[in-house]
């Protein structure tokens, strides 16, 4: 019965309106139920949106640096809370998307493919078992395809540096194993966090994996390994890709479902594009896909474009070397605007030309 469940009275008060509409209608009260919560938590902001109150107008992407500034220490050397070193990253992650009701995509490789698994899945009844998942079925090297590369200049609480050991012959080595770690930045060059797991055998021969208390580290040990090991993945601390608003993007798809344009393929396509009014920096690419390393200029609001081809939602800019920028950033110029406004978009032009030449 509905009223002996441990549900939230607001959720209650849903669920019963919806079985009635559901017993009028015919249909299965657990349909009703289902409907009343979407995922493993009710998404109510997104990560580019200022947090409410907030008077420097911090975006709920910012605002994780405080929260894991807040809470790390709070990990250090707690049994109850044991995590192996990725582990902590989901968990600080997820932690705070469910507090504040943000949407998470995570990706994985299944079935030959990458695919988004999203918090909002019908099948994640709780924060619980959204992190469950993510426990069980990714780890270290999962944080690769999950995050993107971002400057020492930019790295905050809560970044990553991801270290695939074995690259050189710097220790540590594991000899005949990939070992992947991570690194969680506290303030940057001073602290860092990380898990582990102790390999216990038991008596019947078989192996047992137990998550250890997270650990803080500071001072050399940080600069030794977060900024100079030549294992760190990238060389450089890399961020979670739905952060990606605290760079210069705007909120994309994740990059299976923005798919990557073929150059061979392109179809011929010109005009005059502006780069719309809400984006105040997106990024100019070599090759029509997101990948690190493919980032080789900037465009910001109102610059004006022009366009010679398309590969998929990915646009071609005019000039020699290819440049390209995905169609979600701009807007079509009447041609009758673009003819009145010629010498402004070519000094726009000039500008991005400038900053490939630099970028390289």
């Amino acid at each position: 019965m509905l009223a002996s469940t441990n549900l939230p009275t607001r959720i209650l008060r849903s669920v019963r309106t919806a079985a009635i509409a559901a017993l009028v209608s015919g249909a299965f009260i657990t349909v009703a139920i289902a409907e009343a919560r979407a995922g493993a938590w009710s998404v109510r902001h997104q990560w580019d949106e200022a947090i409410p109150g907030d008077p420097d107008g911090t975006t709920f992407a910012g605002g994780y640096e405080a929260y894991v500034r807040s809470v790390a220490d709070g990990w250090v050397g707690d049994r109850e809370r044991a995590r192996d070193c990725a582990d902590f990253s989901y968990s600080l992650m997820i932690d705070y998307a469910a507090l504040h009701g943000l949407p998470v995509a995570l990706k994985n490789y299944e079935g030959g493919r990458f695919v988004a698994v999203r918090s909002t899945d019908a099948r994640f009844g709780s924060k619980e078992a959204y992190l469950r998942w993510a426990l069980v079925n990714l780890g270290a090297q999962n944080l690769a395809d999950n995050t993107f590369k971002i400057g020492y200049d930019e790295w905050r609480w809560g970044d990553m540096v991801l270290m695939d050991w074995n690259q050189t012959d710097t220790p540590p080595n594991y000899p005949g194993r990939t070992v992947w770690h991570t690194y969680v930045v506290g303030d940057p060059g001073k602290t860092a966090y990380w898990g582990t797991y102790n390999r216990v055998t038991q008596p019947d021969g078989s192996i047992r994996v137990v998550p250890q208390p997270i650990t803080r580290i500071t001072g050399r040990s940080v600069t030794d390994r977060l900024v100079e090991h030549p294992d760190r993945h990238g060389l450089a601390p890399r961020r979670w890709s739905f952060m990606r608003v605290l760079k210069t993007d705007p909120v994309l798809p994740a990059d299976d479902e923005i798919g990557a344009g073929d150059e061979d393929e392109a179809q011929p396509e010109t005009g005059r594009f502006a780069v719309k009014s809400s984006i105040s920096a997106g990024n100019v690419r070599r090759e029509p896909r997101i990948a690190d390393g493919n980032v080789v200029g900037r465009v910001g609001a109102g610059d004006e474009l022009t366009v010679i081809a398309r590969a998929g939602r990915w646009l071609r800019l005019a000039g020699e070397q290819p440049r390209w920028v995905h169609d979600s950033l701009l807007d079509r110029l009447p041609d009758a605007a673009a003819a009145s406004e010629r010498a402004p978009a070519e000094g726009a032009t000039d500008r991005i030309g400038g900053m490939l030449g630099s970028n390289r």
